[in-house]
């Protein structure tokens, strides 16, 4: 499990069968190692991200951030809100970089 803090706000992300297999995330990431030119690729990377983010919280977080897979409405609105939730504040980019600081449980055993 990989944990995500966005301000004061930690996200557990763990990866459950059920919403991986209905979100169709895994043939998008396969997708991407199609793509040969390295701007593009970095491009087609952070399109994916909030998506991947968003399937990633559906096993510890689906009453806030859940959807359904089915519904591509839905699920675009979902992904809107997680990338619009921290309104922009007078700190420096950097700071506001090192808000987002993903941590893995194999990385520190004892937690």
């Amino acid at each position: 499990m990989t944990k995500i803090k966005l301000g004061e706000k930690e996200l557990n992300i763990k990866f459950g069968y059920e919403a991986t297999l209905k979100s169709g995330i895994i043939a998008k990431i396969v997708q991407l190692d199609q793509i040969e030119d390295g701007v593009e690729s970095v491009n087609a990377v952070l399109m994916l991200l909030p998506e991947l983010i968003l399937v990633g919280v559906q096993k510890f977080h689906e009453k806030e951030f859940g959807y359904d897979p089915n519904n591509e409405e839905q699920k675009e609105k979902q992904m809107k809100l997680r990338t619009a939730t921290r309104p922009h504040s007078q700190k420096s980019s950097a700071r506001r970089r090192a808000d987002v600081r993903p941590t893995c449980d194999a990385w520190h055993p004892g937690r």
